[in-house]
């Protein structure tokens, strides 16, 4: 037996003595060699590893984020031996959790085995693998490439983590679109192929940091229906402009919003009122104020708003109208089905899931005394100010929006705002008016510097494969900006 033991460990010896790197005693009696054997191209270059370990069953290695340390975003691998037999799974995680195993499996097996309670394996992979999960590629130092878009964390005004998805250079361009989605979307899950666009229209000055809002998707989730107050939503917004985007730097913060990141972008608007957002861009997103005064006294919106009514219910749950099936037929479901059934249910903190966390934006802000009436409703939006929106705003509407008496949004709008443009598309519904190529022509010109005109445009959709939630569930390169 002595024999047996002084043998298995000079051939792992003699294994790991054949790569460049070694990390002895990781955890106790695990170590780690590599090797990153390069070729003239770097898709024929290979990172080499080998696992070595005082223990049985499965063993894993995993590459953290310079700014996670953890978990977060991380691209692992597992492996254990099987009769014999390696057995390899190429995973990622997005959190503290079980990993998730990866579409592309890019991990091979050189070779392993497990003897007296000691596991080595010995594996490698390309550098660059196009892998839309996990890391898309390593260059040819070894070193993890960044992905089109990369997930950051940022804090709330109350300290919540919110994460961000940023396509182009944040912590560097000129400016930065910050978008807000609405419900029951995520910020990347909307914004993909507008943000997109927009950045590589506009240049490598700009850049896009689409906003996980609080309550949604890999966001923290807090359980109270008073977290949800538009004055920390909007709060929110200020906080993370400040933080990716410090105002004393004179870089410029353009907000860019949908359905309820309209009235959470005007807010913000109103709240720093002194120059601090270059710009409001809102998709079929009305000023709050302008929808609460059009709650109260208008006959057309109250009828276009009734679908809010359920909503207000607190015994009422989106998971269980989705099983009920009365949108899955809907244009903005079916499109995208796949991304949106991820996004609700891999947003989930304590129980609570994005899709239902987001009808807590209306329980904090619209307060019905009767049920399914509109009669003596109050808002959260009642008691603002009434000063003008001085930042250049640019109102989009799909005209074929039912949610909304559209021309008294429109009317309301332009009142409360000092510098306003519109932008109008036949034919366009809700959720389709991000998707639209001539919207996001028009949001280019906007803000290039073409804001002056009235433009009425007829509608022109992007060719789109079905969203994925690619920019969310990559996982994201993570970047915390504040401490844990």
């Amino acid at each position: 037996f002595a024999l047996l033991m002084r043998l298995v460990s000079a051939v792992a010896e003699e294994v790991g003595s054949s790569y460049e790197n070694h990390a002895e005693n990781v955890l106790p009696g695990y170590n780690l060699h590599w090797s990153v054997v390069k070729a003239a191209e770097d898709a024929d270059a290979y990172f080499e590893l080998c696992i070595e370990a005082a223990t049985t069953g499965w063993v894993a290695f995993g590459v953290a984020e310079p700014f996670s340390g953890s978990m977060d975003g991380s691209d692992l691998v597992v492996a254990n031996v099987q009769d014999g037999t390696v057995e390899v799974s190429d995973r990622y995680a997005t959190a503290k959790m079980t990993p998730i195993e990866d579409c592309s499996q890019d991990w091979q097996v050189v070779n392993g085995w497990e003897i007296d309670g000691r596991t080595v394996v010995q594996l490698r992979r390309k550098l660059d693998t196009n892998d839309g999960q996990g890391y898309r590629n390593w260059n040819k130092e070894g070193d993890w490439t960044p992905a089109l878009w990369e997930r950051l964390v940022g804090a709330s005004s109350d300290n919540h983590n919110l994460s961000l998805a940023a396509y182009g250079d944040a912590s560097g361009a000129e400016d930065v679109i910050l978008a807000l989605h609405g419900f029951p979307d995520g910020g990347a899950l909307y914004f993909t192929e507008l943000c997109e666009y927009l950045v590589d229209k506009l240049g490598s000055s700009w850049a896009c940091l689409a906003l996980e809002q609080r309550g949604c998707n890999q966001s923290d989730i807090p359980q109270e229906t008073t977290a949800y107050n538009i004055a920390l939503l909007s709060a929110d917004v200020i906080s993370i402009a400040e933080q990716f985007v410090p105002h004393a730097t004179g870089r410029r913060v353009h907000l860019l919003a949908h359905d309820w990141g309209g009235p959470v972008a005007f807010a913000a608007g109103l709240e720093r009122n002194d120059g601090r957002f270059a710009s409001i861009i809102a998709l079929n997103a009305p000023d709050g104020r302008v929808w609460a005064e059009a709650i109260h006294t208008d006959d057309r919106q109250q009828e276009a708003a009734n679908y809010i009514h359920p909503f207000l219910n607190s015994s009422y749950s989106m998971t269980a109208a989705y099983a009920s099936s009365w949108f899955k037929d809907a244009n903005w479901f079916s499109n995208y089905q796949t991304a949106y059934e991820r996004a609700w249910e891999e947003g989930c903190h304590n129980g609570l899931c994005s899709i239902d966390a987001g009808l807590l934006w209306y329980r904090a802000n619209i307060h019905t005394p009767t049920a399914y009436s509109w009669e003596g409703v109050t808002t959260e939006f009642d008691d603002f100010a009434k000063d003008p929106i001085e930042a250049p705003v640019l109102a989009v509407w799909g005209m074929a929006d039912d949610a909304f008496n559209i021309q008294r949004m429109i009317d309301g709008g332009r009142n409360h705002s000092a510098n306003f443009t519109l932008f109008q598309v036949e034919g366009l519904g809700h959720f389709d008016v991000a998707h639209d190529y001539s919207v996001a022509e028009a949001v280019g010109a906007f803000l290039s510097g073409g804001q002056n005109a009235l433009f009425i445009a007829r509608h022109a959709s992007f060719q789109t494969v079905a969203m994925m939630a690619a920019a969310v569930f990559k996982p994201l390169k993570t970047k915390y900006v504040h401490q844990q």
